[in-house]
């Protein structure tokens, strides 16, 4: 595999639990109310998945490493022909050498750690675990990325709020990808769909963060890694949505790229809910999957940009 995901495809990512062992201060699973999804809301027909043209399979949550039925799960879209690469988005507490071993006999091509700073005092502030749970997760992510040989990809989610949103920050990130071998880092901003507001409103972005901002977006204009990241244009674009400027909906890539599958139900974006297909009935429906794409493509003249709207995107995403 090369030395990042394939990006020009389509991937489903699909929520498998909402269990979780980490405190993230801005999400509302770290405060004990998960729940696993029944199996049989999380298996898209074989049919389904080659209309849709899906190649990628992605197990989020939640922390997928609990969910009880996973290697069920990954046998499944092990076996459907179209899917090319099973991706699993994890906080890194539960990936130990011998578990991460057999995920990647059972089919797993992808590992993503959930990881907003190196520094353990400012991984304390977003993600609420303490020193020896962090030294845990860089171990684990150590392990599995410098592997010799290893023929699947490692990369590295960073959410930025006001505690780690800094510029040398994100350079001391870039370099520990570098210096451990992980394939890419993606930066996506936090957002708040009401639980940050409650919980930890001190990590909200706002304008008076934008200077920040734009200083790392000079900075990546004028500097390459050999780790792969976002463009420069994600920083300008998040530079000018937080000074109020209004981004442009359709240059979204979702329609081309992404699905959603959620407790049963299928959607290209869960903020903009008006393609929603039950996973029992997607077979059929997907059928004229090319007539979804465009009703989509409709309806987004109504959506506005937001900070979720980046977290969706691929690397290569340009708003500008």
């Amino acid at each position: 595999m090369g030395s990042e995901m394939k990006m020009h495809i389509r991937e489903c990512v699909i929520d498998i639990t909402y269990r979780c062992r980490s405190k993230c201060k801005y999400c509302q699973w770290s405060v004990g109310r998960g729940y696993d999804i029944p199996l049989d809301k999380l298996k898209l027909a074989p049919k389904a998945v080659e209309l849709a043209e899906i190649r990628r399979i992605v197990l989020s949550g939640g922390e997928p490493l609990l969910y009880p039925n996973l290697f069920e799960l990954l046998e499944y879209y092990r076996n459907i022909r179209m899917v090319e690469d099973i991706v699993i988005i994890t906080n890194g507490l539960e990936l130990t050498p011998d578990l991460h071993k057999k995920l990647v006999n059972t089919g797993v091509t992808g590992f993503v750690f959930s990881l907003d700073s190196i520094d353990p005092r400012k991984y304390y502030v977003t993600r609420g675990l303490k020193y020896h749970a962090f030294k845990r997760i860089i171990k684990n992510l150590i392990s599995v990325a410098q592997i010799p040989k290893r023929d699947y990809v490692i990369g590295i989610n960073v959410v930025l709020s006001r505690a780690n949103l800094d510029l040398n920050e994100v350079l001391r990130i870039l370099s520990f990808a570098e210096e451990n071998n992980i394939d890419f880092v993606k930066f996506q901003p936090v957002y708040d769909d009401g639980f940050l507001s409650k919980n930890a409103p001190e990590l909200k972005l706002n304008a008076e963060l934008a200077h920040i901002i734009l200083s790392i977006y000079k900075h990546m204009c004028l500097h390459s890694y050999s780790v792969s990241t976002n463009l420069p244009e994600f920083w300008l674009a998040l530079y000018k949505l937080l000074k109020g400027d209004v981004l442009d909906p359709n240059n979204c890539t979702v329609p081309e790229t992404f699905l959603l599958l959620k407790e049963g139900y299928l959607m290209f974006c869960f903020w903009n809910q008006s393609i929603k297909v039950h996973i029992s009935y997607a077979d059929s429906v997907f059928e004229n999957f090319d007539d979804l794409v465009e009703k989509f493509k409709l309806s987004m003249a109504h959506c506005r940009v937001w900070e979720p709207c980046f977290c969706i995107q691929p690397l290569y995403h340009r708003w500008l």
